[in-house]
């Protein structure tokens, strides 16, 4: 299944060069149609610019907490 996202600039730019590999949404009605191996195409709201990425792994966490204990905070683009 294809899903479509709109980032910023500079989340869209790290996911692209590789510096950041982990998005984090809550897990709302829009995400829970989300499963590995889906596709997602992300537009950079400021270019307009589009790519292309694939779910390579999904967890489902119950805090924003839990996620920052778990990784890294420069893989999550807040550090």
């Amino acid at each position: 299944m294809k899903h479509y996202m709109h980032l910023n600039k500079e989340p869209f730019e790290k996911i692209k060069n590789g510096t950041k590999t982990i998005e984090m949404r809550v897990y709302d009605e829009k995400r829970r149609k989300m499963h590995k191996g889906d596709i997602i195409e992300i537009e950079n709201r400021t270019t307009g610019e589009i790519m292309t990425v694939e779910i390579i792994n999904m967890h489902v966490l119950s805090s924003f907490g839990d996620i920052y204990a778990r990784w890294n905070k420069i893989a999550l683009l807040y550090g």
